[in-house]
Formats: structure tokens, C-alpha cells, sequence
């Protein structure tokens, strides 16, 4: 992913930078972000893991990071994706019944959402494993479309550094 001229907070640690993107939201009071730490060294990810595994504080803290435009912002795609299971969350809270094979209460959910089943195998609970996935791989323009930023053209460069 490559933006251009884009405002952004970012920070340089010990052999990284940080980066944040807040998401875009209706809501003002919002203030989810994503955070992208990228290492200076190509094989500086172990020792990223490292630092942070060191250090809780560390990962809790607050990160000082500092408004300002760069001239174009570069990193690399990638792709994560995770799979939850709730069911041990759910029965710490208490919500236990979903859990029962002997419940037939939501018999009829279980069917509309999947079909014919064994009744006696499945709970409702075995059903609910939501995955999440986050992708760059989007071209430019749209990155910058969702994240609302415009991508201006000037007369004059602006100067960058590149190591």
C-alpha cells in the first residue's frame, strides 16, 4: 500500500516505526485505531516480538505519536485473518444454555441458519465462529477513498528521505 502526501501520527522507536490509522466512523466519539509497526531491519520482526514480550507496559502505554505530513507512506501488503470460538467467554459470563445439547429452544434457528443437523451433536454455540480478516491489498486510490484522504497534486515537490 502507497499513499502520497498523507497526514498521518506516526513514530520511530528502537529499530521501528509506528504507524496509526484511525477507522472510519459515523460516530465522532469513535476512537478505534489500527496500528502498523514496521521494523527497520528486513528480519527485525523477531526481535519486534521480542521487545514487546519484554516489556507490557510497552504495548499499553501511550506512544507519543507525532502529527505530520510525510511524503508518501509505503507498507507492505499483507494479510491477517483469525478465527474466535466463544463458547468458554460465553460460559465464563454465564450464558450457558446456547451450550446444552438438550436444548431444543433454538432448534429452529439452528435449522434456518443451517439446514437438517443431529440435534443431539450440534449446540447453537458450535455454530457461531465468526472470522475476521484484514487485507492491504487494495490499489492506492482506494485505500485513500476509505480512509477519506484526496491525494493532491503541487507545482513544487515535496521533498522526501529515503535510507
Amino acid at each position: 500500500m502507497t499513499l502520497y502526501e498523507k497526514c498521518v501520527k506516526n513514530r520511530s522507536f528502537n529499530g521501528y516505526k509506528m504507524i496509526r490509522f484511525p477507522y472510519k466512523s459515523n460516530d465522532r466519539s469513535n476512537k478505534f485505531s489500527m496500528y502498523i509497526f514496521l521494523p527497520d531491519r528486513r528480519d527485525g520482526l523477531q526481535h519486534l516480538l521480542e521487545l514487546f514480550h519484554s516489556d507490557d507496559d510497552l504495548f499499553h502505554g501511550d506512544f507519543d505519536l507525532e502529527q505530520e505530513t510525510l511524503a508518501s507512506l509505503w507498507i507492505p501488503k499483507f494479510k491477517i485473518s483469525t478465527t474466535f470460538e466463544p463458547e468458554d467467554v460465553m460460559k465464563e459470563l454465564g450464558l450457558t444454555l446456547p451450550f446444552e445439547k438438550t436444548n431444543k429452544e433454538f432448534s429452529g434457528l439452528k435449522y434456518l441458519l443451517h439446514g437438517d443437523f443431529d440435534l443431539e451433536q450440534e449446540t447453537l454455540a458450535s455454530l457461531w465462529i465468526p472470522k475476521f480478516k484484514i487485507s492491504t491489498t487494495f490499489e492506492p486510490e482506494d485505500v485513500m477513498k476509505e480512509l477519506g484522504l484526496t491525494l493532491h497534486l503541487s507545482k513544487k515537490p515535496i521533498k522526501s528521505l529515503v535510507g
